[in-house]
């Protein structure tokens, strides 16, 4: 069977590492314009209907569980270069995209049409800056998203603010549980002849530096925040949401033809990339009453 090292890449046994982690706590958000310096290649990437993981898996799960008709709206937090809203249109459900990004919001707008409105915001400030009228809107998306932002508590407050009680909120991240970065990976075991998945880490949040352009000189790089499942199911219940759906979506791509592709086909079926998490707008609370 498989042998696994017992030294991280870091060169520490793991449990001097897992406590080193713990101790270090996810510092705050970067600059509101973070995206921005990738702007033109995270637009060009995604062209006008995304990539082939949004156009074969995500975006079609997103419309299956926002449950929306045409004619409804739906905000589009952290919309990008306004790949969602395309996809809503073109199913006549309106939408209102959010970005931090000038570049990406210009992006949008280029491409949008008459169902498409797009406003340069922060996540983070949607509430304070009043950037959605309250209860304006039937549903909302944090579509590959949320796992860059941090902290939590703002954002899923702001979507809950312009969201109409009983509305959706259609969350997809990379599954926390099987792709972590740097810290998961893809195995081979020769005598049992399978892929395996291995995981260095999960339970411990951490925040993931990630450069845009590995091995090149460019300095553009993101952050990547990740956490245990259990954080963002306390984080939306917390901020008013209450699951009530899941969908586990596993690659469509599949490995080049070798005497390897049958067990990298099954492992690609077997561990899901992305986890997509269902919410809905709960009732605001009663207020207790007096005597």
């Amino acid at each position: 069977m498989a042998k696994f090292p017992q030294r991280g890449p870091g060169g520490q046994p793991p449990s001097r590492r897992r406590r080193a982690d713990a101790e270090r706590p996810i510092p705050s958000p970067q600059s509101t314009t973070a995206w921005e310096a990738q702007a033109q290649w995270y637009d060009q990437r995604q062209g006008e209907a995304g990539d082939d993981f949004h156009s074969q898996l995500v975006l079609p799960a997103v419309l299956r569980q926002l449950a929306v008709q045409p004619g409804q709206t739906v905000l589009d937090c952290c919309c990008g270069n306004g790949v969602l809203g395309r996809h809503l249109a073109s199913h006549e459900i309106r939408s209102i995209g959010i970005d931090a990004a000038p570049s990406l919001i210009e992006a949008a707008r280029e491409r949008a049409g008459a169902l498409e409105e797009h406003r340069l915001g922060d996540a983070h400030r949607m509430l304070a800056d009043q950037l959605v009228a309250p209860a304006s809107c039937d549903a909302a998306a944090l579509v590959l998203a949320l796992q860059d932002l941090d902290p939590l508590d703002k954002v899923l407050r702001g979507c809950a603010h312009v969201v109409r009680p009983g509305g959706r909120l259609v969350i997809v991240l990379t599954h926390p549980c099987f792709h972590l970065p740097k810290a998961h990976h893809w195995g081979w075991d020769e005598e049992a002849g399978m892929m395996y998945r291995r995981l260095d880490g999960y339970a411990l949040p951490r925040r993931i530096p990630i450069k845009t352009f590995p091995g090149r000189s460019s300095s553009a790089s993101s952050s990547s925040y990740h956490r245990p499942l259990a954080m963002y199911l306390n984080a939306l219940g917390a901020a008013g949401w209450g699951v009530i759906g899941s969908e586990e979506l596993c690659s469509h791509r599949r490995g080049s033809r070798g005497r390897k592709s049958a067990a990298e086909d099954a492992a690609h079926r077997e561990f899901p990339v992305f986890l997509l998490l269902t919410a809905q707008r709960l009732e605001p609370a009663l207020p207790a009453r007096q005597g």
